[in-house]
């Protein structure tokens, strides 16, 4: 699995570096990472109690492949007293092209449903997400 991994990153990270892009999703195409959500930088605290432990989202890396392939990967740390937990967590969806320049509708499916959000490329190499009134910084 891992091997197949790092097959497909291979084969998006050289189709996000081609010289002359022919079209917006060649131009997008690559592996990037998040810098920030709203503002502040990873990693961040999402839970720190005495049941769960000191719970971290420490990195998200996304794939933006041709044909409407994405792929996102976050990384998680737990800290329970001495025990420390690391967990990725991948999930795929679609994306497109939106209706205005540089602009971007991903979709994905949820035990709830199809969920959508959007996004905004800057022209080089940095993908702004909406998701769920929180700005996400990607950058490669």
């Amino acid at each position: 699995m891992r091997r197949l991994l790092m097959l497909f990153l291979t084969v998006v990270t050289v189709a996000g570096c081609d010289s002359n892009p022919t079209s917006f999703e060649e131009a997008v195409a690559g592996t990037y990472t998040l810098r920030s959500i709203s503002g502040d930088s990873l990693p961040l605290t999402l839970r720190n109690d005495t049941v769960v432990g000191h719970v971290q989202f420490i990195a998200s890396e996304i794939l933006m492949g041709l044909n409407g392939v994405y792929r996102e990967i976050d990384t998680f740390r737990t800290t329970k007293g001495a025990a420390i937990t690391t967990v990725a967590d991948t999930f795929t969806a679609t994306w497109a092209p939106g209706q205005t320049t540089n602009t971007m509708t991903f979709t994905t499916q949820t035990s709830s449903g199809p969920f959508t959000f959007t996004g905004a490329w800057s022209g080089t190499n940095t993908i702004t997400m909406l998701i769920d009134g929180e700005s996400w910084i990607y950058r490669r």
